[in-house]
């Protein structure tokens, strides 16, 4: 869910002001998992690569399908190291007060605890900067507010690509918005949230067969390349 989540991002601040008009309450609730005595974001992060890579399980027949088993502590692990990787969501990175995967009733939630006025200007694109700047100078103190801003959905492979269900949402607090709707609204197709997520997969050489959640765990299968 890494990159799809972050450039989501970008597309969800110009529907936040709308939502905080119409509940405060639901729009700044924040996620069970974050408490001011949350852990803080390592340091240094490996990269997404490198633990997908370390986690393959392979065989001695040539046909055999290989696999990848993440527990929801490594999902969180593959997502911080792709953000860590790319120049511009790094500083989100940085910015961020808490990161959190889980994988429940076959649905990956993937999110981030943020304060709007901790998010550097670089960190976001062109449309990301004007609607966060609309957003803080109508609602001037969610300048100052925590926001939990999260994708769910269940991804699956379609021709060897990992592509996210029509179902798929961008949550915000208690709200949960349509990723498709909100990624029309500023002129990203989901097609391109879609080539991002799978990024980090298909570096790692393995071409995508299957990925499932199977008790609390991401199992991933697929063909070396």
């Amino acid at each position: 869910m890494n990159k799809a989540f972050f450039l989501s991002v970008a597309v969800v601040f110009g529907v936040v002001g709308g939502v905080a008009a119409y509940s405060w309450t639901r729009a700044t609730h924040l996620p069970t998992w974050y408490t001011a005595a949350s852990q803080p974001l390592p340091e240094q992060v490996g990269t997404a690569n490198d633990l997908l890579v370390s986690k393959m399980v392979t065989t001695d027949s040539a046909d055999a399908p290989l696999s990848i088993t993440l527990t929801e502590a490594e999902v969180n692990q593959v997502v911080l190291g792709a953000i860590a990787q790319e120049p511009s969501t790094a500083q989100l990175l940085e910015a961020a007060k808490g990161i959190n995967t889980s994988l429940e009733n076959n649905q990956i939630e993937s999110g981030m605890v943020v304060n709007l006025s901790d998010i550097p200007p670089g960190a976001l694109p062109a449309q990301g900067q004007q609607a966060l700047s609309q957003l803080t100078q109508r609602f001037p103190v969610l300048a100052d507010r925590d926001i939990y801003i999260g994708v769910k959905g269940s991804p699956r492979i379609d021709a060897g690509r990992l592509v996210l269900d029509e179902n798929t949402v961008v949550t915000i607090g208690r709200f949960q918005l349509p990723l498709a709707e909100l990624a029309s609204q500023v002129g990203l197709s989901q097609e391109q949230l879609e080539a991002q997520l799978g990024q980090a997969l298909a570096q790692s050489g393995i071409t995508l067969q299957d990925i499932q959640i199977q008790e609390g765990q991401l199992v991933i299968s697929g063909a070396s390349q």
